[in-house]
């Protein structure tokens, strides 16, 4: 959400009240995951989606102007970090999952070595 947002004074935010917000998502062939967790959350509503966004770029527009809120995930929080707000959802089942893929028994890079045991760890 964008600093100033109505919904920030809520510590956790129930998907029906999400869904009742002009919401912004990123097309589906950029990003599988976290479409796929949207659906999941909003099977019992209907939220309210502006035209998707080309790139991650577009949806930090517009969440960040106040035109809409979005649905992300922890990676992306870490990633823009206080340019918008964030709020966990609650009232969802939904889960998202995160792996990793490598070449079984290829070479693995100094930094892919130390890349794998932090990402299983949050995991």
């Amino acid at each position: 959400m964008a600093p100033g947002h109505p919904l920030l004074r809520m510590k956790k935010i129930p998907v029906e009240t999400l869904a009742a917000q002009p919401m912004v998502v990123l097309r589906r062939r950029i990003i599988l995951n976290i479409t796929g967790y949207c659906i999941k959350s909003f099977r019992r509503c209907a939220p309210t989606l502006p035209p998707k966004a080309d790139g991650i770029n577009s949806l930090i527009t517009e969440v960040g102007i106040g035109t809409a809120v979005a649905m992300v995930s922890q990676i992306f929080k870490e990633a823009i970090g206080k340019r918008l707000c964030y709020r966990p959802l609650a009232n969802t089942t939904a889960a998202q999952s995160v792996g990793i893929a490598r070449a079984k028994n290829g070479d693995v890079t100094p930094p892919g070595k130390n890349c794998a045991p932090p990402i299983r760890k949050v995991a």
